[in-house]
């Protein structure tokens, strides 16, 4: 793979067995490519976030290229998309005539509007917003919005949803000094890491990946 280089298997042999556990056991450890300075509180994005997917500070992305980026939607482009969202939920809409933030701190969540047509008022999350619009326009769900005569202007950060592990940030942590563990832990704040069982140890594998009682 293009992404591949003799320093990165290294790490991989350096860290393989290694695993992340949340009270006893393996959870989904979301990534994004770029979290542009904040990663994303977990909960917020995805149902099965463990507690400790939370928002953290992160001051090594700064170099990637999508660590902070801007983007331009014609009026009349955005409010016709609009209007198709609405009317297939079986709502009015007609020409869109503001968009206002809900929030306008989205540091540690996607940010949050309220769209009017001037008669009608609904709201919208970034990431359903991001989901009218061609996949490469809006990187992220973390971005504000202002208006210039007939377009709208997108400016926000990061590369991907932004939860748990930045990979530029590791990148960059890397590069600074930082082990594999604190780079880890720094993602994933209150993670414990434990070598995988080996093949002579089926029940304590099964037992890290059974799902937790409730």
């Amino acid at each position: 793979l293009a992404g591949e280089s003799n320093d990165s298997r290294q790490r991989v042999r350096d860290t393989a067995g290694d695993v992340c556990t949340h009270e006893g056991r393996l959870f989904c450890t979301y990534y994004c490519a770029v979290c542009g300075g904040r990663t994303t509180q977990g909960d917020e994005v995805f149902a099965d976030a463990v507690p400790l997917l939370c928002s953290v500070e992160c001051a090594w992305c700064s170099p990637a290229p999508l660590s902070t980026w801007q983007a331009q939607i014609a009026k009349a482009d955005l409010s016709e998309r609009l209007q198709k969202r609405f009317r297939s939920r079986g709502q009015e809409f007609g020409t869109l005539a503001s968009i206002r933030p809900v929030s306008p701190n989205f540091e540690a969540s996607e940010a949050r509007f309220t769209v009017s047509d001037g008669k009608h008022r609904y709201p919208l999350g970034a990431s359903e917003i991001r989901t009218l619009l061609p996949a490469a326009k809006l990187h992220s769900p973390r971005f504000s919005i202002r208006e210039n005569q007939d377009t709208f202007i997108f400016e926000g950060r990061g590369h991907g949803h932004g939860v748990g592990l930045c990979q530029w940030g590791a990148r960059g942590m890397s590069r600074a000094g930082h082990s594999a563990t604190e780079i880890v832990e720094h993602y994933y704040p209150g993670v414990r890491l434990m070598r995988l069982p080996t093949q002579a140890e089926p029940a304590k594998l099964a037992s890290l990946a059974r799902p937790p009682e409730r």
